[in-house]
């Protein structure tokens, strides 16, 4: 499991065109080195979101492609008025901005 920070920012805007800041999530994850299992390849994932994985060839690549599958599960649970998992609260590693 890699013990570091990533971070993720992005420019919102409300319906009148102004810039809004975005909710921020605080995540655990975990990131799994290149092996059999994982296809040769690091996997990253935050096992508090079901489904929330990514693949890369490098650790920085799987950990930027977690950001995006991450954000996009958010988004899609506050889009259609799905709760978030109640671990979501938890201290982590993984910085998201929805």
């Amino acid at each position: 499991m890699l013990l570091s920070a990533v971070s993720s920012w992005c420019e919102f805007f409300d319906a009148a065109g102004t810039a809004v800041m975005p909710k921020q999530y605080k995540l655990p994850y975990t990131l799994k080195a290149p092996s059999e299992e994982t296809e040769n390849m690091y996997l990253a994932e935050v096992p508090v979101l079901p489904g929330c994985r990514a693949w890369g060839a490098t650790a920085e690549e799987a950990l930027f492609n977690l950001e995006g599958v991450t954000a996009d599960f958010i988004a899609s649970c506050e889009h259609h008025g799905d709760p978030l998992p109640a671990a979501i609260a938890a201290a982590g590693e993984l910085v998201i901005a929805v």
